[in-house]
Protein backbone atom coordinates (compact mmCIF):
# COMPACT_ATOMS: atom_id res chain seq x y z
CA UNK A 1 0.00 0.00 0.00
CA UNK A 2 3.04 2.42 0.88
CA UNK A 3 4.60 1.63 -2.17
CA UNK A 4 0.97 2.35 -4.23
CA UNK A 5 0.88 5.64 -2.75
CA UNK A 6 4.57 6.53 -3.24
CA UNK A 7 4.18 5.78 -6.78
CA UNK A 8 1.47 7.90 -6.78
CA UNK A 9 2.95 10.71 -5.17
CA UNK A 10 5.68 10.54 -8.23
CA UNK A 11 3.57 10.48 -10.42
CA UNK A 12 1.78 13.81 -9.48
CA UNK A 13 4.71 15.45 -9.06
CA UNK A 14 6.50 14.30 -12.21
CA UNK A 15 2.92 15.60 -14.06
CA UNK A 16 3.20 18.80 -12.41
CA UNK A 17 6.55 19.73 -13.21
CA UNK A 18 5.80 18.81 -16.83
CA UNK A 19 2.72 20.64 -16.81
CA UNK A 20 4.87 23.64 -15.26
CA UNK A 21 7.12 23.67 -18.17
CA UNK A 22 4.67 23.32 -20.76
CA UNK A 23 3.42 26.57 -18.98
CA UNK A 24 6.91 28.58 -18.96
CA UNK A 25 7.79 27.37 -22.92
CA UNK A 26 3.79 28.75 -23.83
CA UNK A 27 4.30 31.74 -22.15
CA UNK A 28 7.68 32.79 -22.19
CA UNK A 29 8.74 35.91 -23.29
CA UNK A 30 12.31 37.27 -23.49
CA UNK A 31 12.91 41.25 -22.93
CA UNK A 32 12.88 43.30 -25.57
CA UNK A 33 15.11 46.72 -26.30
CA UNK A 34 14.17 50.04 -27.22
CA UNK A 35 14.98 49.69 -30.80
CA UNK A 36 12.54 46.19 -30.64
CA UNK A 37 9.75 48.65 -28.84
CA UNK A 38 10.25 51.56 -31.67
CA UNK A 39 6.44 51.42 -32.68
CA UNK A 40 5.70 53.14 -29.02
CA UNK A 41 7.86 56.03 -29.98
CA UNK A 42 5.40 59.16 -30.39
CA UNK A 43 6.39 61.25 -33.70
CA UNK A 44 7.00 64.50 -31.14
CA UNK A 45 8.13 62.19 -28.12
CA UNK A 46 12.24 62.20 -27.27
CA UNK A 47 14.82 60.60 -24.94
CA UNK A 48 16.87 62.92 -22.72
CA UNK A 49 19.82 62.02 -20.61
CA UNK A 50 18.66 61.96 -16.92
CA UNK A 51 20.63 60.62 -14.21
CA UNK A 52 22.13 58.23 -16.84
CA UNK A 53 19.04 57.20 -18.00
CA UNK A 54 17.35 57.87 -21.48
CA UNK A 55 14.13 59.05 -20.08
CA UNK A 56 11.25 59.18 -23.01
CA UNK A 57 9.63 62.38 -22.69
CA UNK A 58 6.80 64.16 -25.14
CA UNK A 59 6.42 67.81 -24.69
CA UNK A 60 3.40 69.85 -26.30
CA UNK A 61 4.19 72.22 -29.14
CA UNK A 62 3.47 74.90 -26.79
CA UNK A 63 6.31 74.39 -24.83
CA UNK A 64 8.67 74.41 -27.60
CA UNK A 65 7.32 77.08 -29.20
CA UNK A 66 8.07 79.51 -26.23
CA UNK A 67 11.90 79.81 -25.23
CA UNK A 68 13.51 78.14 -22.18
CA UNK A 69 13.90 80.07 -18.77
CA UNK A 70 17.79 80.41 -19.46
CA UNK A 71 17.21 81.46 -22.99
CA UNK A 72 14.95 84.31 -21.81
CA UNK A 73 17.04 85.07 -19.02
CA UNK A 74 19.87 85.23 -21.62
CA UNK A 75 18.00 87.75 -24.14
CA UNK A 76 17.01 90.22 -21.60
CA UNK A 77 20.61 90.72 -20.24
CA UNK A 78 21.68 90.82 -23.83
CA UNK A 79 19.37 93.45 -24.68
CA UNK A 80 18.58 95.64 -21.87
CA UNK A 81 16.90 98.81 -23.33
CA UNK A 82 14.51 96.23 -25.07
CA UNK A 83 10.79 97.05 -24.85
CA UNK A 84 10.09 93.22 -25.53
CA UNK A 85 8.37 91.43 -22.60
CA UNK A 86 9.17 87.39 -22.15
CA UNK A 87 6.94 84.76 -20.40
CA UNK A 88 6.79 81.26 -20.57
CA UNK A 89 3.22 79.36 -20.66
CA UNK A 90 2.20 77.89 -17.92
CA UNK A 91 3.22 74.31 -17.51
CA UNK A 92 1.66 71.14 -16.75
CA UNK A 93 3.76 67.87 -15.81
CA UNK A 94 1.15 64.43 -16.20
CA UNK A 95 2.56 61.76 -14.13
CA UNK A 96 1.45 57.96 -14.85
CA UNK A 97 0.73 55.28 -12.41
CA UNK A 98 2.21 51.65 -12.27
CA UNK A 99 2.96 49.50 -15.52
CA UNK A 100 1.53 52.49 -17.15
CA UNK A 101 3.76 55.21 -19.69
CA UNK A 102 3.72 58.51 -21.10
CA UNK A 103 0.83 57.37 -23.50
CA UNK A 104 -1.80 57.32 -20.82
CA UNK A 105 -1.97 61.17 -20.97
CA UNK A 106 -2.55 61.07 -24.89
CA UNK A 107 -6.15 62.49 -24.32
CA UNK A 108 -5.83 64.69 -21.82
CA UNK A 109 -2.23 66.20 -23.30
CA UNK A 110 -5.11 67.19 -26.46
CA UNK A 111 -7.13 68.88 -24.60
CA UNK A 112 -4.83 70.71 -22.85
CA UNK A 113 -2.13 71.88 -25.92
CA UNK A 114 -3.94 74.76 -26.89
CA UNK A 115 -3.34 76.97 -23.17
CA UNK A 116 -0.59 75.14 -21.74
CA UNK A 117 3.01 73.72 -21.97
CA UNK A 118 2.08 69.73 -21.54
CA UNK A 119 4.86 67.57 -20.54
CA UNK A 120 4.28 63.71 -19.67
CA UNK A 121 7.49 61.39 -19.26
CA UNK A 122 8.00 57.40 -18.48
CA UNK A 123 8.51 57.23 -15.01
CA UNK A 124 11.88 54.86 -14.29
CA UNK A 125 11.25 51.47 -14.28
CA UNK A 126 8.01 51.74 -16.67
CA UNK A 127 7.63 52.41 -20.57
CA UNK A 128 10.65 52.94 -22.64
CA UNK A 129 12.88 54.82 -20.00
CA UNK A 130 12.99 51.46 -18.12
CA UNK A 131 15.03 51.22 -15.18
CA UNK A 132 17.15 52.88 -13.06
CA UNK A 133 20.77 52.75 -14.39
CA UNK A 134 22.03 52.34 -10.62
CA UNK A 135 20.57 49.11 -9.37
CA UNK A 136 21.02 50.19 -5.66
CA UNK A 137 18.52 53.03 -6.49
CA UNK A 138 14.75 52.28 -4.67
CA UNK A 139 11.62 52.86 -6.17
CA UNK A 140 10.00 54.63 -3.64
CA UNK A 141 8.62 58.11 -3.81
CA UNK A 142 11.55 60.29 -2.81
CA UNK A 143 13.97 59.19 -5.88
CA UNK A 144 10.42 59.49 -8.26
CA UNK A 145 10.26 62.92 -7.34
CA UNK A 146 14.21 63.80 -7.83
CA UNK A 147 13.69 62.18 -11.06
CA UNK A 148 10.97 64.17 -12.07
CA UNK A 149 12.75 67.60 -10.54
CA UNK A 150 15.60 66.35 -12.88
CA UNK A 151 13.73 66.19 -16.29
CA UNK A 152 12.12 69.75 -15.50
CA UNK A 153 15.52 70.74 -14.80
CA UNK A 154 16.84 69.49 -18.21
CA UNK A 155 13.90 71.35 -20.05
CA UNK A 156 14.97 73.87 -17.94
CA UNK A 157 11.14 74.39 -17.29
CA UNK A 158 10.32 76.77 -13.14
CA UNK A 159 7.43 75.92 -11.61
CA UNK A 160 4.51 73.88 -12.31
CA UNK A 161 1.23 72.42 -12.13
CA UNK A 162 2.16 68.48 -11.58
CA UNK A 163 -1.18 66.14 -12.54
CA UNK A 164 -0.65 62.25 -11.46
CA UNK A 165 -3.01 59.49 -11.65
CA UNK A 166 -2.24 56.32 -8.89
CA UNK A 167 1.56 56.23 -8.28
CA UNK A 168 1.91 59.02 -10.86
CA UNK A 169 -0.34 60.66 -7.55
CA UNK A 170 1.76 60.02 -4.88
CA UNK A 171 4.77 61.08 -6.84
CA UNK A 172 3.09 64.12 -7.52
CA UNK A 173 2.58 64.75 -4.06
CA UNK A 174 5.80 63.82 -2.90
CA UNK A 175 7.56 65.83 -5.10
CA UNK A 176 5.20 68.75 -4.06
CA UNK A 177 6.28 68.10 -0.48
CA UNK A 178 9.94 67.86 -1.06
CA UNK A 179 10.40 70.72 -3.74
CA UNK A 180 7.58 73.29 -3.09
CA UNK A 181 9.28 75.68 -4.87
CA UNK A 182 9.15 74.15 -7.76
CA UNK A 183 4.92 73.42 -7.83
CA UNK A 184 2.63 75.81 -8.27
CA UNK A 185 -0.85 73.38 -8.15
CA UNK A 186 -1.44 69.90 -7.65
CA UNK A 187 -4.26 67.61 -10.00
CA UNK A 188 -4.58 64.22 -7.93
CA UNK A 189 -6.08 61.13 -9.73
CA UNK A 190 -7.28 58.57 -7.43
CA UNK A 191 -3.32 58.57 -5.71
CA UNK A 192 -1.53 56.71 -3.81
CA UNK A 193 -0.85 57.33 -0.49
CA UNK A 194 -4.27 57.95 1.19
CA UNK A 195 -5.56 55.13 3.56
CA UNK A 196 -7.61 53.04 1.70
CA UNK A 197 -8.17 49.37 0.56
CA UNK A 198 -8.86 49.17 -3.33
CA UNK A 199 -11.88 46.69 -4.53
CA UNK A 200 -9.53 45.15 -7.00
CA UNK A 201 -5.77 44.74 -7.68
CA UNK A 202 -4.02 43.71 -10.42
CA UNK A 203 -3.32 39.93 -10.29
CA UNK A 204 -0.10 41.28 -11.68
CA UNK A 205 0.83 43.50 -8.64
CA UNK A 206 -0.27 40.52 -6.57
CA UNK A 207 1.70 38.22 -7.88
CA UNK A 208 4.43 40.52 -7.88
CA UNK A 209 4.65 40.79 -4.21
CA UNK A 210 6.54 37.36 -3.75
CA UNK A 211 10.13 37.74 -4.36
CA UNK A 212 10.28 33.80 -5.07
CA UNK A 213 8.49 34.04 -8.09
CA UNK A 214 10.70 37.01 -9.43
CA UNK A 215 12.99 34.56 -11.37
CA UNK A 216 9.82 33.27 -12.74
CA UNK A 217 7.65 36.55 -13.72
CA UNK A 218 10.96 38.04 -15.18
CA UNK A 219 10.64 35.89 -17.80
CA UNK A 220 7.39 34.58 -18.63
CA UNK A 221 4.29 37.17 -19.45
CA UNK A 222 0.70 35.48 -20.35
CA UNK A 223 -0.47 38.25 -22.27
CA UNK A 224 -4.40 37.44 -20.57
CA UNK A 225 -2.60 38.58 -17.67
CA UNK A 226 -2.11 41.51 -18.89
CA UNK A 227 -5.09 42.34 -20.62
CA UNK A 228 -7.68 40.94 -17.38
CA UNK A 229 -4.87 43.37 -14.87
CA UNK A 230 -5.80 46.50 -17.47
CA UNK A 231 -9.51 45.38 -17.20
CA UNK A 232 -9.66 45.46 -13.82
CA UNK A 233 -8.14 49.49 -13.38
CA UNK A 234 -10.56 50.26 -16.35
CA UNK A 235 -14.08 51.71 -15.70
CA UNK A 236 -15.16 51.58 -18.98
CA UNK A 237 -14.25 47.75 -20.43
CA UNK A 238 -15.04 49.02 -23.99
CA UNK A 239 -11.88 51.14 -23.81
CA UNK A 240 -9.75 48.26 -23.33
CA UNK A 241 -9.06 47.07 -26.99
CA UNK A 242 -6.27 45.24 -28.49
CA UNK A 243 -4.11 47.80 -29.30
CA UNK A 244 -4.42 48.90 -25.77
CA UNK A 245 -3.58 45.42 -24.68
CA UNK A 246 -0.37 45.17 -26.99
CA UNK A 247 1.35 48.57 -25.81
CA UNK A 248 0.80 47.38 -22.20
CA UNK A 249 2.55 44.12 -23.08
CA UNK A 250 5.27 45.33 -24.91
CA UNK A 251 5.79 47.85 -22.82
CA UNK A 252 6.20 45.58 -19.72
CA UNK A 253 8.71 43.72 -21.66
CA UNK A 254 11.32 46.39 -22.22
CA UNK A 255 14.66 45.16 -20.52
CA UNK A 256 14.48 45.46 -17.09
CA UNK A 257 10.99 46.92 -16.65
CA UNK A 258 9.89 43.41 -15.26
CA UNK A 259 12.52 42.97 -12.69
CA UNK A 260 11.50 46.67 -11.57
CA UNK A 261 8.23 45.79 -10.74
CA UNK A 262 9.45 43.54 -8.49
CA UNK A 263 11.70 45.53 -6.90
CA UNK A 264 8.93 48.18 -6.04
Amino acid sequence: MAKRLTKIMVFIVLGLFVLLVALIALYWAADKSVADLERWQLPNSEFIDVQGMQAHVIRSPRCIAYPSKNAIKNEIESDLDSDKTFEQPKTIVLLHGTSASLHTWQGWTRELSDDYCVISMDLPGFGLTGPYTDESTQYDSANYAKFVIDVLDHLEVGRVTLAGNSLGGKIAWRTAALYPERVNNLILVDAVGYPATPKQVPIGFKLAKYPILTPLLSRVLPRDIVKKSILSVYADDSKVDEALVDRYYDLTLRQGNRLALNRR
